[in-house]
């Protein structure tokens, strides 16, 4: 009972047969625990969603990496609106599918986007999916020049979604802040990207300043 509360809390990860790991995104270095960058980081980020998702009226999301090829959401505020777009948190979803999984591929070490794109075809979820290593490489070009990812029912049909990346103190990514929306309400959605792009930096910000209180 006290792993599944863990589990459902984000904190370990359980298989098929219910053994469990510690969650990636606590590292095994102090800073990165409960109570440290990353505990910080959630922390912080819930206030940041409620602002932008009363700001925006679209649902908010905050992504971290699960592993090398995936992420998952591990806090969300859901839009008020009777239209909304809504995330299961902790289920794991392809990078290449999902405006959180670009940033954190373009963001992220290049030797992990490197990998990733030495895969000759990807999973395509829908139509509009990144479906091969080349056009993914021009996609992760444009969110690393641009500072944000864009897009349009690649996850599922009918969804549309802008990330922007939340990092540590060391310039390390840590996650991505998400805003999300039906795709009829795309253009609304993209007018909103300048306070997506504030609030994932003004989190950095706080999250450096927890960080070194902890020291």
């Amino acid at each position: 009972m006290l792993l599944s509360t863990l589990e459902g809390r984000g904190y370990v990860i359980g298989d098929d047969v219910r053994r469990f790991r510690l969650h990636p995104m606590y590292n095994g270095q102090s800073r990165s625990w409960v109570g440290g960058t990353m505990g910080a980081l959630r922390s912080l980020a819930e206030e940041s969603m409620r602002r932008l998702a009363r700001i925006t009226g679209k649902s908010a999301f905050l992504g971290v990496a699960r592993d090398a090829t995936s992420f998952e959401y591990v806090d969300k505020v859901v839009s008020a609106h009777e239209v909304r777009c809504d995330a299961e948190l902790g289920e794991r979803r392809a990078l290449h599918a999902s405006s959180v999984g670009l940033v954190l591929l373009a963001m992220g070490p290049t030797s992990q986007s490197a990998r990733y794109l030495s895969t000759p075809r990807l999973e395509r979820l829908t139509p509009r999916t990144l479906g091969d290593s080349q056009q993914l490489e021009r996609e992760l070009a444009t969110i690393r020049r641009q500072g944000y990812a864009v897009t349009r029912d690649t996850n599922a049909v009918g969804a549309s979604g802008i990330a922007a990346p939340v990092f540590g103190p060391d310039g390390r990514l840590l996650g991505a802040l998400n805003i999300s929306a039906p795709t009829s309400r795309v253009d609304a959605l993209i007018a909103h990207v300048g306070v997506l792009l504030s609030a994932a930096k003004q989190l950095s910000a706080d999250v450096a300043v927890a960080a070194r209180k902890l020291t």
